[in-house]
Protein backbone atom coordinates (compact mmCIF):
# COMPACT_ATOMS: atom_id res chain seq x y z
CA UNK A 1 0.00 0.00 0.00
CA UNK A 2 1.58 3.44 -1.21
CA UNK A 3 -0.41 6.73 0.27
CA UNK A 4 0.62 10.23 -0.28
CA UNK A 5 -0.58 13.13 2.23
CA UNK A 6 -0.35 16.82 0.42
CA UNK A 7 -0.24 19.09 3.87
CA UNK A 8 1.90 18.76 6.90
CA UNK A 9 -0.21 20.81 9.16
CA UNK A 10 -2.59 19.27 11.75
CA UNK A 11 -5.19 17.34 9.39
CA UNK A 12 -2.02 15.77 7.24
CA UNK A 13 -0.01 15.20 10.19
CA UNK A 14 -3.49 12.83 11.69
CA UNK A 15 -4.15 11.58 8.38
CA UNK A 16 -0.32 10.21 8.31
CA UNK A 17 -1.28 8.61 12.00
CA UNK A 18 -4.38 7.15 11.16
CA UNK A 19 -2.78 5.64 7.77
CA UNK A 20 0.08 4.03 9.94
CA UNK A 21 -2.02 2.58 12.59
CA UNK A 22 -4.64 1.37 9.83
CA UNK A 23 -2.19 -0.54 7.57
CA UNK A 24 0.93 -1.16 9.53
CA UNK A 25 4.78 -1.51 8.56
CA UNK A 26 3.96 -2.59 5.10
CA UNK A 27 2.73 1.00 4.41
CA UNK A 28 4.60 3.22 2.32
CA UNK A 29 3.91 6.87 3.44
CA UNK A 30 4.93 9.97 1.81
CA UNK A 31 4.01 13.37 3.50
CA UNK A 32 4.13 16.73 1.17
CA UNK A 33 4.14 20.56 2.48
CA UNK A 34 5.03 23.63 0.24
CA UNK A 35 6.43 25.36 3.36
CA UNK A 36 10.11 24.98 4.40
CA UNK A 37 8.44 23.27 8.03
CA UNK A 38 5.68 21.42 9.42
CA UNK A 39 2.93 22.69 11.10
CA UNK A 40 0.32 24.64 8.70
CA UNK A 41 -1.34 27.62 10.44
CA UNK A 42 0.15 26.80 13.81
CA UNK A 43 3.79 28.76 13.22
CA UNK A 44 6.14 29.81 16.15
CA UNK A 45 8.56 32.20 14.59
CA UNK A 46 10.78 34.78 16.60
CA UNK A 47 9.58 38.61 16.17
CA UNK A 48 11.85 41.62 17.35
CA UNK A 49 13.41 39.36 19.59
CA UNK A 50 10.14 36.97 21.14
CA UNK A 51 8.91 33.88 19.86
CA UNK A 52 5.12 34.01 19.54
CA UNK A 53 2.60 32.22 17.57
CA UNK A 54 1.70 33.68 14.62
CA UNK A 55 -1.55 31.27 13.98
CA UNK A 56 -3.67 28.72 15.26
CA UNK A 57 -2.19 29.93 18.98
CA UNK A 58 -4.19 28.28 21.38
CA UNK A 59 -6.73 24.83 21.62
CA UNK A 60 -9.66 24.46 23.58
CA UNK A 61 -9.56 21.63 26.47
CA UNK A 62 -12.34 19.95 24.80
CA UNK A 63 -10.39 19.09 21.78
CA UNK A 64 -9.67 15.27 22.73
CA UNK A 65 -7.62 14.53 19.91
CA UNK A 66 -5.10 17.44 20.42
CA UNK A 67 -4.69 17.14 24.49
CA UNK A 68 -4.53 13.39 23.66
CA UNK A 69 -1.74 13.68 21.00
CA UNK A 70 0.26 16.05 23.02
CA UNK A 71 -0.15 14.00 25.97
CA UNK A 72 1.17 10.95 23.81
CA UNK A 73 4.17 12.80 22.34
CA UNK A 74 4.94 14.31 25.82
CA UNK A 75 4.77 17.63 24.95
CA UNK A 76 4.10 20.64 28.20
CA UNK A 77 0.42 21.69 27.69
CA UNK A 78 0.08 25.03 29.68
CA UNK A 79 -2.67 27.37 29.94
CA UNK A 80 -3.37 30.14 27.81
CA UNK A 81 -6.14 31.96 29.40
CA UNK A 82 -5.82 35.73 30.09
CA UNK A 83 -3.63 38.19 28.88
CA UNK A 84 -4.55 40.75 31.68
CA UNK A 85 -7.88 42.83 30.65
CA UNK A 86 -10.05 42.96 28.03
CA UNK A 87 -11.65 45.69 26.30
CA UNK A 88 -14.37 45.96 23.77
CA UNK A 89 -13.72 49.02 21.36
CA UNK A 90 -16.14 50.65 19.02
CA UNK A 91 -14.10 52.50 16.93
CA UNK A 92 -14.48 56.20 19.28
CA UNK A 93 -14.24 53.98 22.69
CA UNK A 94 -14.24 51.27 25.12
CA UNK A 95 -18.25 49.94 25.78
CA UNK A 96 -16.59 47.51 28.62
CA UNK A 97 -13.75 46.62 30.21
CA UNK A 98 -12.70 44.34 32.73
CA UNK A 99 -10.41 45.25 35.86
CA UNK A 100 -9.95 42.09 37.68
CA UNK A 101 -12.79 42.83 39.98
CA UNK A 102 -16.30 41.36 39.54
CA UNK A 103 -15.95 41.25 35.78
CA UNK A 104 -18.25 38.77 36.17
CA UNK A 105 -20.96 41.01 37.58
CA UNK A 106 -20.31 43.56 35.12
CA UNK A 107 -20.81 41.22 32.23
CA UNK A 108 -23.98 40.05 33.66
CA UNK A 109 -25.00 43.74 33.98
CA UNK A 110 -24.28 44.60 30.38
CA UNK A 111 -25.23 41.38 28.59
CA UNK A 112 -27.92 40.29 30.73
CA UNK A 113 -30.11 37.34 28.80
CA UNK A 114 -27.98 37.13 25.99
CA UNK A 115 -25.35 36.06 27.78
CA UNK A 116 -26.99 33.27 30.13
CA UNK A 117 -28.53 32.67 26.98
CA UNK A 118 -25.55 31.87 24.85
CA UNK A 119 -23.36 30.28 27.87
CA UNK A 120 -26.29 27.59 27.89
CA UNK A 121 -26.22 27.07 24.02
CA UNK A 122 -22.40 26.75 23.71
CA UNK A 123 -21.74 24.37 26.69
CA UNK A 124 -24.60 22.35 25.22
CA UNK A 125 -22.25 22.55 22.08
CA UNK A 126 -19.79 21.19 23.63
CA UNK A 127 -21.34 18.20 24.95
CA UNK A 128 -22.83 17.69 21.20
CA UNK A 129 -19.28 17.85 19.98
CA UNK A 130 -17.92 15.51 22.17
CA UNK A 131 -19.97 12.96 21.23
CA UNK A 132 -17.87 12.18 18.57
CA UNK A 133 -14.72 11.01 20.53
CA UNK A 134 -16.90 7.43 21.59
CA UNK A 135 -17.83 7.48 17.93
CA UNK A 136 -14.60 7.64 16.51
CA UNK A 137 -13.10 5.11 19.02
CA UNK A 138 -15.89 2.51 17.90
CA UNK A 139 -14.59 2.96 14.49
CA UNK A 140 -17.34 5.07 13.25
CA UNK A 141 -17.03 7.13 9.86
CA UNK A 142 -18.56 9.91 7.24
CA UNK A 143 -18.76 10.63 4.09
CA UNK A 144 -19.61 14.08 4.22
CA UNK A 145 -19.00 17.14 7.19
CA UNK A 146 -23.17 16.92 6.67
CA UNK A 147 -23.23 13.36 7.94
CA UNK A 148 -21.25 13.69 10.58
CA UNK A 149 -22.92 17.03 11.94
CA UNK A 150 -26.50 15.35 11.62
CA UNK A 151 -25.06 12.55 13.36
CA UNK A 152 -24.03 14.50 16.04
CA UNK A 153 -27.90 16.60 15.83
CA UNK A 154 -26.41 19.87 15.09
CA UNK A 155 -26.63 19.96 11.24
CA UNK A 156 -29.89 22.97 11.54
CA UNK A 157 -26.92 24.94 12.99
CA UNK A 158 -25.57 25.20 9.72
CA UNK A 159 -28.78 26.35 8.07
CA UNK A 160 -29.28 28.77 10.92
CA UNK A 161 -27.57 32.45 10.32
CA UNK A 162 -25.69 33.10 13.83
CA UNK A 163 -27.30 36.24 14.40
CA UNK A 164 -30.69 34.24 14.86
CA UNK A 165 -29.37 32.82 17.46
CA UNK A 166 -27.56 35.67 19.57
CA UNK A 167 -30.06 37.75 18.89
CA UNK A 168 -29.76 42.09 17.90
CA UNK A 169 -28.66 43.41 21.29
CA UNK A 170 -25.27 44.37 23.10
CA UNK A 171 -24.25 40.94 23.14
CA UNK A 172 -24.37 40.06 19.71
CA UNK A 173 -23.48 43.57 18.28
CA UNK A 174 -20.26 43.90 21.20
CA UNK A 175 -19.41 40.69 22.80
CA UNK A 176 -20.09 37.78 20.17
CA UNK A 177 -18.94 40.21 16.91
CA UNK A 178 -15.91 40.96 19.13
CA UNK A 179 -14.98 37.11 20.02
CA UNK A 180 -15.81 35.97 16.09
CA UNK A 181 -13.92 39.35 14.60
CA UNK A 182 -10.71 37.71 16.40
CA UNK A 183 -11.91 34.47 15.55
CA UNK A 184 -13.03 34.36 12.16
CA UNK A 185 -11.94 38.35 11.22
CA UNK A 186 -15.84 38.04 10.35
CA UNK A 187 -18.86 39.43 12.36
CA UNK A 188 -21.70 37.00 13.11
CA UNK A 189 -24.10 38.05 10.82
CA UNK A 190 -22.07 36.35 8.10
CA UNK A 191 -21.33 33.13 9.96
CA UNK A 192 -23.57 30.39 10.53
CA UNK A 193 -24.74 29.85 14.08
CA UNK A 194 -22.33 26.47 14.94
CA UNK A 195 -19.59 28.24 13.73
CA UNK A 196 -20.59 31.39 16.23
CA UNK A 197 -21.43 29.25 18.75
CA UNK A 198 -17.81 27.40 18.55
CA UNK A 199 -16.16 30.56 18.78
CA UNK A 200 -17.70 31.73 21.80
CA UNK A 201 -16.52 28.91 23.20
CA UNK A 202 -13.30 29.50 22.67
CA UNK A 203 -14.38 32.81 24.97
CA UNK A 204 -15.31 30.75 27.93
CA UNK A 205 -19.01 30.44 26.99
CA UNK A 206 -18.51 26.51 27.18
CA UNK A 207 -16.41 26.44 30.23
CA UNK A 208 -13.02 24.19 30.02
CA UNK A 209 -9.66 25.82 29.28
CA UNK A 210 -7.59 27.23 26.36
CA UNK A 211 -4.07 25.86 25.88
CA UNK A 212 -0.83 25.69 24.01
CA UNK A 213 2.24 24.09 23.82
CA UNK A 214 5.59 25.31 25.57
CA UNK A 215 7.28 23.95 22.43
CA UNK A 216 4.92 25.59 20.38
CA UNK A 217 1.83 24.17 18.78
CA UNK A 218 3.76 22.91 15.52
CA UNK A 219 5.34 20.37 17.94
CA UNK A 220 2.20 17.90 17.67
CA UNK A 221 2.14 17.79 13.60
CA UNK A 222 5.76 17.12 13.62
CA UNK A 223 5.40 14.83 16.24
CA UNK A 224 3.05 12.65 14.74
CA UNK A 225 4.74 12.73 11.20
CA UNK A 226 7.73 11.34 12.92
CA UNK A 227 5.74 9.01 15.02
CA UNK A 228 3.72 7.85 11.67
CA UNK A 229 7.17 7.20 9.98
CA UNK A 230 6.39 9.71 7.08
CA UNK A 231 8.74 10.35 4.49
CA UNK A 232 8.45 14.06 4.66
CA UNK A 233 9.52 16.53 1.95
CA UNK A 234 9.37 20.16 2.57
CA UNK A 235 9.50 22.97 0.07
CA UNK A 236 7.43 20.24 -1.93
CA UNK A 237 4.90 22.05 -4.17
CA UNK A 238 2.30 19.66 -5.36
CA UNK A 239 1.00 20.55 -8.82
CA UNK A 240 -1.04 17.84 -10.23
CA UNK A 241 -3.06 14.72 -9.07
CA UNK A 242 -3.29 12.57 -11.97
CA UNK A 243 -4.52 8.67 -12.46
CA UNK A 244 -1.82 6.56 -13.51
CA UNK A 245 -2.87 3.10 -14.76
CA UNK A 246 -4.48 1.40 -11.05
CA UNK A 247 -3.12 4.57 -9.44
CA UNK A 248 -2.66 7.56 -9.04
CA UNK A 249 0.55 10.22 -9.71
CA UNK A 250 1.64 13.07 -8.07
CA UNK A 251 4.04 15.70 -9.06
CA UNK A 252 5.00 19.10 -9.01
CA UNK A 253 8.27 21.04 -7.69
CA UNK A 254 10.92 19.91 -5.26
CA UNK A 255 10.33 16.20 -5.03
CA UNK A 256 10.32 13.47 -7.85
CA UNK A 257 7.32 11.80 -9.35
CA UNK A 258 4.77 10.07 -7.03
CA UNK A 259 2.81 7.15 -7.31
CA UNK A 260 -0.01 6.02 -4.74
CA UNK A 261 -2.84 3.62 -4.12
CA UNK A 262 -4.32 6.67 -2.28
CA UNK A 263 -3.90 10.33 -1.97
CA UNK A 264 -5.08 12.00 1.02
CA UNK A 265 -5.24 16.01 0.33
CA UNK A 266 -4.73 17.68 3.60
CA UNK A 267 -4.67 21.12 2.83
CA UNK A 268 -7.19 23.77 1.16
CA UNK A 269 -7.69 23.06 -2.29
CA UNK A 270 -8.80 27.06 -3.07
CA UNK A 271 -4.98 28.76 -3.60
CA UNK A 272 -3.16 25.53 -4.17
CA UNK A 273 -2.75 25.43 -7.54
CA UNK A 274 -3.06 21.53 -7.74
CA UNK A 275 -5.08 20.25 -10.57
CA UNK A 276 -6.72 17.18 -10.25
CA UNK A 277 -7.70 15.44 -13.69
CA UNK A 278 -10.52 13.05 -13.43
CA UNK A 279 -12.03 14.36 -10.30
CA UNK A 280 -15.06 16.90 -9.85
CA UNK A 281 -13.39 18.77 -7.23
CA UNK A 282 -15.76 20.75 -4.90
CA UNK A 283 -17.01 24.68 -5.67
CA UNK A 284 -14.28 27.09 -4.46
CA UNK A 285 -14.81 28.59 -1.13
CA UNK A 286 -14.16 32.29 -0.36
CA UNK A 287 -11.49 33.18 2.02
CA UNK A 288 -10.91 36.15 4.20
CA UNK A 289 -7.47 37.46 3.67
CA UNK A 290 -6.04 38.43 7.03
CA UNK A 291 -3.25 40.97 7.79
CA UNK A 292 -1.63 40.02 10.95
CA UNK A 293 0.82 42.74 12.08
CA UNK A 294 2.88 42.93 15.20
CA UNK A 295 4.12 46.00 17.01
CA UNK A 296 6.99 46.82 19.53
CA UNK A 297 5.99 49.67 21.55
CA UNK A 298 2.62 50.94 23.64
CA UNK A 299 -0.38 51.18 22.87
CA UNK A 300 -1.51 54.96 23.18
CA UNK A 301 -4.81 55.57 21.69
CA UNK A 302 -6.68 57.99 23.74
CA UNK A 303 -10.01 56.28 23.27
CA UNK A 304 -7.95 53.16 24.62
CA UNK A 305 -6.22 54.72 27.79
CA UNK A 306 -9.29 56.52 29.00
CA UNK A 307 -8.76 54.30 32.66
CA UNK A 308 -4.95 55.11 32.47
CA UNK A 309 -3.78 51.98 30.64
CA UNK A 310 -4.56 49.64 28.03
CA UNK A 311 -6.54 46.51 27.95
CA UNK A 312 -4.40 43.60 27.54
CA UNK A 313 -6.78 42.25 24.85
CA UNK A 314 -9.11 44.37 22.58
CA UNK A 315 -11.79 42.96 21.21
CA UNK A 316 -13.54 45.33 18.53
CA UNK A 317 -17.63 45.94 16.97
CA UNK A 318 -18.34 46.28 13.00
CA UNK A 319 -17.92 49.98 13.83
CA UNK A 320 -13.97 49.81 13.89
CA UNK A 321 -14.16 48.71 10.12
CA UNK A 322 -11.20 46.47 9.60
CA UNK A 323 -9.38 46.50 12.95
CA UNK A 324 -10.36 42.83 14.03
CA UNK A 325 -8.34 42.97 17.66
CA UNK A 326 -5.40 43.56 19.50
CA UNK A 327 -3.23 42.06 21.79
CA UNK A 328 -0.71 42.21 23.80
CA UNK A 329 1.49 39.22 23.43
CA UNK A 330 4.72 39.93 25.45
CA UNK A 331 5.23 41.94 28.45
CA UNK A 332 7.52 45.07 27.98
CA UNK A 333 11.23 45.14 28.42
CA UNK A 334 13.71 47.02 29.55
CA UNK A 335 12.70 49.87 27.79
CA UNK A 336 9.35 49.49 28.85
CA UNK A 337 8.47 48.28 24.74
CA UNK A 338 5.96 45.46 24.36
CA UNK A 339 4.85 43.63 21.71
CA UNK A 340 1.36 43.40 20.16
CA UNK A 341 -0.11 41.20 17.78
CA UNK A 342 -2.62 43.22 15.57
CA UNK A 343 -5.46 41.62 13.38
CA UNK A 344 -7.13 43.37 9.95
CA UNK A 345 -8.72 43.12 7.06
CA UNK A 346 -6.58 45.98 5.37
CA UNK A 347 -3.27 46.01 6.03
CA UNK A 348 -2.22 48.14 8.90
CA UNK A 349 -0.72 51.27 7.61
CA UNK A 350 2.64 53.33 9.57
CA UNK A 351 -0.58 56.53 9.62
CA UNK A 352 -3.04 53.90 11.95
CA UNK A 353 0.29 52.64 13.37
CA UNK A 354 0.60 55.69 14.61
CA UNK A 355 -2.68 56.50 15.17
CA UNK A 356 -2.20 53.71 17.85
CA UNK A 357 0.90 53.08 19.09
CA UNK A 358 4.12 54.70 20.13
CA UNK A 359 5.89 52.26 18.38
CA UNK A 360 9.38 51.51 17.54
CA UNK A 361 9.08 48.35 15.19
CA UNK A 362 6.29 46.89 13.39
CA UNK A 363 6.49 43.64 11.47
CA UNK A 364 3.74 42.54 8.58
CA UNK A 365 2.39 39.08 7.09
CA UNK A 366 -0.89 38.66 5.54
CA UNK A 367 -2.27 35.45 4.55
CA UNK A 368 -5.69 33.50 3.66
CA UNK A 369 -6.66 32.96 7.05
CA UNK A 370 -10.34 31.89 7.52
CA UNK A 371 -12.99 30.47 4.90
CA UNK A 372 -16.42 32.59 5.31
CA UNK A 373 -18.76 30.62 6.70
CA UNK A 374 -22.29 31.40 6.86
CA UNK A 375 -25.27 29.40 7.50
CA UNK A 376 -26.85 27.19 4.16
CA UNK A 377 -23.22 27.16 2.80
CA UNK A 378 -22.61 23.88 0.86
CA UNK A 379 -20.31 21.38 2.03
CA UNK A 380 -18.99 18.98 -0.06
CA UNK A 381 -17.75 15.10 0.66
CA UNK A 382 -15.08 13.77 2.30
CA UNK A 383 -14.15 11.64 -0.61
CA UNK A 384 -12.87 13.60 -4.22
CA UNK A 385 -13.00 10.79 -5.96
CA UNK A 386 -13.28 6.31 -6.09
CA UNK A 387 -12.12 3.91 -8.00
CA UNK A 388 -14.09 1.65 -10.65
CA UNK A 389 -16.72 0.40 -9.76
CA UNK A 390 -15.67 -3.08 -10.83
CA UNK A 391 -12.21 -2.60 -8.77
CA UNK A 392 -11.57 -5.00 -5.52
CA UNK A 393 -11.25 -3.21 -2.51
CA UNK A 394 -8.69 -3.63 -0.18
CA UNK A 395 -9.37 -4.88 3.43
CA UNK A 396 -9.55 -1.62 6.52
CA UNK A 397 -7.97 -2.87 9.68
CA UNK A 398 -9.66 -2.06 12.15
CA UNK A 399 -8.71 1.19 14.15
CA UNK A 400 -5.90 -0.19 16.76
CA UNK A 401 -7.54 1.92 19.44
CA UNK A 402 -9.85 -0.93 19.79
CA UNK A 403 -8.10 -3.27 20.50
CA UNK A 404 -6.87 -1.64 23.85
CA UNK A 405 -3.28 -2.46 23.37
CA UNK A 406 -0.88 0.51 25.55
CA UNK A 407 0.06 3.57 24.40
CA UNK A 408 3.71 2.47 23.33
CA UNK A 409 2.41 -0.29 21.21
CA UNK A 410 0.44 1.64 18.91
CA UNK A 411 3.18 3.20 16.89
CA UNK A 412 5.75 1.60 14.52
CA UNK A 413 9.26 1.03 15.69
CA UNK A 414 10.49 3.48 13.14
CA UNK A 415 9.75 7.29 14.87
CA UNK A 416 12.44 8.87 12.88
CA UNK A 417 11.00 10.58 9.38
CA UNK A 418 13.45 10.97 6.50
CA UNK A 419 13.05 15.01 5.56
CA UNK A 420 14.04 15.83 1.97
CA UNK A 421 13.73 19.82 1.87
CA UNK A 422 13.94 20.08 -2.32
CA UNK A 423 13.94 16.82 -4.43
CA UNK A 424 13.91 13.61 -2.71
CA UNK A 425 14.30 9.48 -3.63
CA UNK A 426 13.26 8.46 -7.21
CA UNK A 427 10.92 6.00 -5.84
CA UNK A 428 9.00 5.28 -3.49
CA UNK A 429 9.27 2.03 -1.68
CA UNK A 430 6.65 -0.93 -1.90
CA UNK A 431 6.59 -3.04 1.03
CA UNK A 432 4.24 -5.78 0.56
CA UNK A 433 0.78 -4.18 0.12
CA UNK A 434 -3.25 -5.17 1.11
CA UNK A 435 -4.89 -6.13 -2.01
CA UNK A 436 -5.05 -2.22 -4.21
CA UNK A 437 -8.00 -1.00 -6.16
CA UNK A 438 -8.22 -0.94 -9.83
CA UNK A 439 -7.86 2.81 -9.11
CA UNK A 440 -6.76 4.49 -5.65
CA UNK A 441 -8.99 7.00 -3.40
CA UNK A 442 -8.32 10.97 -3.47
CA UNK A 443 -9.55 12.13 0.07
CA UNK A 444 -10.10 15.47 0.80
CA UNK A 445 -9.67 16.03 4.61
Amino acid sequence: MRAVVVGAGMSGAFAARALRRWFGEGLSLVVLDREERAGGRAWRRTVHGVPVETGASVFHSANRLLVGAAEELGLAVVDAGGTGTLGIWDGTGLVFRTTGRGDGLRLLARYRGGLLAGGRGVRQLVRQLGQVYPRLEAGEAWGSPDQLWATLGLDHLLRQPADEVTGRGRFRTEFADGVARNNYAQETTRLNALVNAVSLAGAGLGGGSLYRLAEGNAAVSEGLLARAGAQLHLAATVERVIPKGPSWQVTGQGFAPLEADAVVIAAPLEGSGIQLAEVSAPPPREFVRLHVSFVSGELSAPSLTSAGTAPGFVLTTAAAGSLMSIERVAPGDAEGRELYKVFSTEPLTDSLVGRFFTATKVTRMTWSAYPCLPAGAPSPGFRLATACTTRARWSMPSPPWRHRRSPASRWPTSSTPTVRSRGGPETVGSPPQPPKPTRGETLSV
